[in-house]
């Protein structure tokens, strides 16, 4: 199953993002991923927002093993898998490292239209 919206490039899209995704997993009666979806959207979203450009579209896919969430923007900039610890603000910075601990894999390359797609998967229960 696969379900898909846009947004705005705007830090207040977060929330509706969020929505879509807890929505679409109600629906499926996938309820036990619901709290780790929810943080891997948000944590993906907002790099979207800080880094990337044009909409972005959320993706929500589940299959017998795993529900992946994928975020895609209209930029053509692949993000650094670690990046470095003392380059970290005070705040910020983290948001691929939760992802890192929250997700069992996850990973960026391009679309087929060459977006920039960075996705995460969390097994199912």
């Amino acid at each position: 199953m696969q379900a898909y919206a846009r947004f705005g490039r705007s830090s207040d899209q977060i929330p509706e993002a969020r929505a879509f995704v807890r929505a679409t997993l109600s629906r499926w009666g996938e309820i036990s991923v619901v709290d780790d979806a929810l943080l891997v959207t948000s944590e993906l979203f907002t790099n979207a927002v800080m880094h990337g450009s044009g909409r972005i579209d959320v993706y929500v896919t589940l299959d017998p093993e795993a529900l992946r969430i994928a975020v895609v923007d209209d930029g053509r900039r692949i993000p650094d898998r670690w990046p470095r610890r003392e380059a970290m603000p005070t705040l910020g910075g983290r948001g691929l490292r939760i992802v890192d601990t929250v997700a069992s894999t996850w990973g960026n390359n391009f679309d087929p239209a060459g977006r920039t797609r960075v996705w995460a998967e969390m097994p199912r229960e």
